[in-house]
């Protein structure tokens, strides 16, 4: 018989228990490991941990706000296995993975203007089908694409003001979606392309804001997220990220990122959205 291989876990966070979730997963795993949690207190879940205090009313006590986004695929993947393991009768609380999460689609942000402070109210926009099923699709280059489409939204905010219209957004969206989906497969003369692109909207942008962001709320907005995702594109072409992934630049703060790439230190630096990131 083969030697059964000792596994030590240290800590009982999230991260501890889905290792040892997954090296338990096998039908034959007791006969292959030996696994122990090693765990220091007596509450398992590490930053995440929460219970309810019997004494104090079943009062939360928790360590911070849980808040899990609805992008990690694998994550919620995982959850709803250990849910069909669990088979918690109906009535059982929590008894379903969907009743242990709730979407959550509100945030609000608040923004110094002036010597005030004033209420941003966000509804961010879900993405379909259910979180944990199927592969996630999503990856660096994608995800500019969906920016690009808000680009134009906020720049028609800030355009309207303006006596005359331009397509400098347009003309990014144009050129960006005339790129292969694959950024491996973009060429030199692609990424040349849209960087001249993202300079002319870039430059328009700033013309447009620096005569009306100071006006009225909601186009401030507008210009403050045109700069930051302007900027932010500018950053991930120029230092590889939509070919490599965010490793290229995960050493790095990302407010001193944005300056490094022409980041105005209000609109996008120093903005309420970068600040709450």
């Amino acid at each position: 018989m083969a030697q059964v291989q000792k596994i030590a876990i240290l800590g009982g966070g999230a991260g501890a228990l889905s290792a040892a979730f997954y090296l338990s997963a096998r039908p034959d795993w007791r006969e292959r490991y030996d696994i122990t949690v090693y765990q220091q207190g007596w509450r398992l879940g590490g930053k995440g941990a929460s219970g309810r205090n019997a004494r104090l009313g079943q009062r939360i006590e928790e360590h911070g706000l849980p808040i899990w986004f609805g992008f990690y695929a694998n994550a919620f993947a995982m959850i709803r296995a250990a849910y069909t393991e669990l088979a918690r009768q109906a009535g059982a609380p929590l008894a379903t993975w969907d009743q242990a999460f709730r979407p959550q689609d509100y945030i609000a942000l608040a923004e110094p203007v002036g010597a005030e402070w004033r209420p941003w109210n966000l509804v961010l926009p879900r993405r379909p089908g259910e979180p944990g099923t199927g592969s996630d699709p999503v990856s660096p280059w994608r995800m500019a694409l969906e920016a690009l489409t808000w680009l134009r939204r906020w720049h028609s905010d800030v355009a309207a003001l303006a006596p005359q219209q331009d397509d400098a957004i347009d003309a990014l969206l144009a050129t960006a979606r005339s790129m292969p989906l694959d950024a491996r497969e973009h060429s030199a003369a692609d990424r040349a392309r849209l960087r001249d692109a993202l300079e002319r909207a870039s430059v328009r942008t700033h013309a447009l804001a620096d005569a009306h962001a100071s006006q009225f709320d909601h186009v401030r907005r507008a210009a403050i997220g045109l700069e930051v995702w302007l900027t932010a594109l500018r950053g991930m072409l120029l230092d590889g990220v939509f070919a490599h992934g965010f490793d290229a630049i995960n050493n790095e703060d990302l407010r001193a990122w944005l300056t490094r790439h022409g980041g105005d230190p209000v609109l996008c630096v120093n903005s309420a959205p970068v600040h709450a990131m």
